[in-house]
């Protein structure tokens, strides 16, 4: 697609053979012989002539003086690696999908050495005689800076496809004709576009949106893995992530693997199953081919996750489950729970499985205290015979995140079951101290109010609460927070809470309303489907019978007194500015200092990307700085506003 402009100018095109193309040490000498001076490639293709056995080649190849790459986002460290070889290179990026004639957008070219992870995304501005705007699902245009769909207009616009087919992506804007390339994009303040992944790659996992592209890329960051491609498969929640990787050196460790993109992904975006191949396949034009490695491996089981062979009964039952309930084919002796995809509504499954097949009801605890299978299938052995449901024996407290040392934080259960949900958050998190939660214990719901629940809570605490720096609720946990605090504060000990997105006192919303059933509620409507899959119905009707006790006791409570602990609020409104009413309630709440973090989540997608990690990074500094003795300020930070690795801006206006 750049060869005519070349040979208008009097240029000179040399074609590889396909055979030759494929030969990273044929194509570097072919560019030393004949003085190329402009590559058009894809990354896949940039990643295969990395992969030459002698890179000293790369020193002849002084004639070379622009990499156009086009197709895929470019890896960053393919880039850096090229800029140590060749520094004096410069390089562009060129979109556009068949359907335009490929070129469409390019960016101006830079010195490869000043290459940085921000261009990575840049796809340039139109070319002569095109036009791209950005449109919502409904086909109107949206303004810069707002993320839609990519659609390309102008004089190379085909004209349709042969043989006929129906419209496909071609439609019309007014009198102008278009197509609609099936890319997420915006337009940034400086005329350029932004690319931001795929409308169809993009999926949902446990309702979290997740994009293949942003799990590719924190793959690439792992320094034993040369190349990746990720693809999300099934729907629902049969829905599950597949990474294909090649490893230069070193083991093919899945487990490591999770480990390593733990520290930068949620646990929604962690791969439930990892493909290792010597090479990824590439598609004629030299893309990488998706499509073709998943149909490579649908009819092959998944060894991914084997490692420790299973030795007794009850590791072989849990095996089996677990990988029914995770969409597995064959799980490790020494497999985490977690780490293969698990939380808190697959934990409810494999328990009420391993309840018919066993009689033993496993407690939600257990999958937080011991993820490894073999750990516990040991403890459920242990276990048989003895009554671990008389919640008199048991401690109601769990641990949620564990850095073996005393807990600083205690995390308050929401309308429904235990303090689990909040456990992917901490993996995100990642805290330098423990967390402790609560258990879903029958003592607990049979307190009569808002005040005895967190009494009866702080009662099954080490010291009776006094050692927790902070307290955490969201939702109707954060009733229980504030409640707690009270309780605390009549010992004189203050530690911070953190309310996430509930302040006694508010109005309930009518999406919260008691007269409404859970399943026409948002947030439930997605769970309770999963309840009546996984337990008899007997036990779903303990959840909502949970949800419907627990809402009344919300509705029915005030704060006794007002607080003299630090405070934090996060608060979110998707329709825009925090109204200043919730700010002034907030502040109300504590004579202490108070700091409210806002954001443009609404009160169920809070802890999902992209909000997810602009608060919890602001919040995670603001705590780190209270267990260490410091004090807080008293200050409105709008989370919406920062970058994910900026520093918290003392900002807006003060409390």
């Amino acid at each position: 697609t750049t060869a005519f402009g070349l040979l208008a100018k009097g240029g000179a095109v040399f074609w590889l053979g396909a055979e030759a193309a494929v030969d990273p040490d044929r194509v570097l000498r072919a560019m030393a012989d004949r003085g190329i001076t402009v590559i058009k490639a894809t990354p896949t293709f940039l990643s295969l002539l990395l992969s030459a056995p002698n890179l000293d080649r790369f020193a002849a190849l002084t004639h070379w003086r622009l990499l156009i790459l086009g197709g895929e986002s470019p890896d960053p460290d393919q880039i850096a690696r090229l800029a140590q070889l060749c520094p004096w290179l410069h390089l562009a990026s060129h979109y556009g999908p068949t359907e335009t004639t490929i070129g469409c957008a390019m960016t101006s070219p830079q010195a490869i050495t000043s290459w940085s992870m921000r261009d990575n995304r840049r796809l340039g501005t139109p070319v002569a005689g095109t036009e791209i705007c950005i449109l919502d699902r409904f086909g109107d245009t949206l303004p810069r800076g707002v993320l839609g769909e990519i659609a390309v207009g102008g004089a190379a616009l085909a004209q349709g496809y042969l043989p006929p087919t129906p419209k496909g992506g071609f439609t019309s804007i007014g009198d102008r004709r278009f197509y609609r390339t099936g890319d997420l994009g915006r337009v940034m303040a400086d005329g350029a576009l932004e690319f931001g992944g795929r409308c169809d790659g993009i999926g949902k996992i446990r309702g979290h949106r997740v994009d293949p592209e942003e799990i590719r890329l924190a793959l690439l960051r792992d320094p034993a893995v040369q190349e990746a491609a990720v693809a999300i498969t099934g729907q629902g929640v049969a829905a599950q992530i597949i990474a294909f990787v090649r490893i230069l050196e070193g083991p093919r460790d899945p487990a490591l693997l999770r480990t390593n993109l733990k520290q930068l992904l949620t646990e929604a975006q962690i791969p439930q199953r990892f493909v290792f191949l010597s090479r990824l396949l590439m598609t004629e034009n030299g893309k990488i081919d998706t499509a073709a490695m998943l149909a490579a491996i649908s009819d092959q089981p998944d060894q991914s996750t084997m490692a420790t062979p299973l030795f007794t009964p009850t590791e072989k039952l849990l095996a089996r489950i677990w990988a029914t309930v995770l969409g597995l084919e064959k799980i490790s002796g020494d497999a985490d729970f977690f780490l293969l995809g698990g939380h808190s509504l697959r934990a409810i499954e494999v328990s009420s499985q391993v309840e018919r097949e066993t009689g033993l009801r496993v407690p939600l605890r257990w999958f937080n205290e011991t993820p490894l299978l073999n750990e516990l299938a040991a403890r459920i052995d242990a276990m048989q015979g003895k009554d671990i449901t008389d919640a008199g024996s048991v401690s109601a407290i769990m641990r949620l995140y564990d850095q073996n040392d005393a807990a600083q934080m205690l995390c308050f259960p929401s309308f429904m079951g235990s303090s689990s949900i909040y456990r992917e958050w901490l993996g995100k998190l990642a805290p330098d101290w423990s967390v402790d939660g609560v258990e879903d214990l029958s003592g607990l719901d049979a307190a009569p109010d808002v005040t005895s629940m967190a009494r009866w809570i702080l009662d099954q605490t080490p010291d009776s609460g006094c050692g927790y720096r902070v307290l955490l609720g969201w939702s109707f946990g954060a009733d229980l927070a504030v409640a707690a605090a009270g309780l605390l504060a009549q010992k004189e000990v203050y530690p911070l809470v953190v309310l996430l997105d509930r302040l006694p006192g508010e109005p309930q919303t009518v999406q919260d309303s008691n007269t409404l059933p859970l399943d026409q509620r948002r947030y439930w409507s997605q769970v309770m489907p999963v309840l009546r899959h996984a337990l008899p119905a007997s036990r779903v009707a303990e959840y909502e019978s949970q949800f419907v006790q627990r809402m009344t006791k919300q509705q029915n409570y005030q704060t006794a007194a007002q607080l003299k602990n630090p405070l934090v609020g996060v608060l979110s409104d998707p329709d825009g500015p925090v109204a200043q009413s919730r700010l002034d309630r907030l502040q109300a709440l504590s004579t202490g200092a108070v700091r409210a973090l806002t954001c443009g989540a609404d009160h169920y997608n809070l802890f999902h990307p992209p909000h997810l990690a602009q608060w919890s990074s602001s919040l995670r500094s603001l705590v780190d700085a209270h267990i260490c003795g410091k004090k807080l300020s008293k200050v409105v930070t709008d989370c919406s506003k920062l970058d994910d690795q900026a520093e918290i801006k003392r900002t807006d206006f003060l409390l």
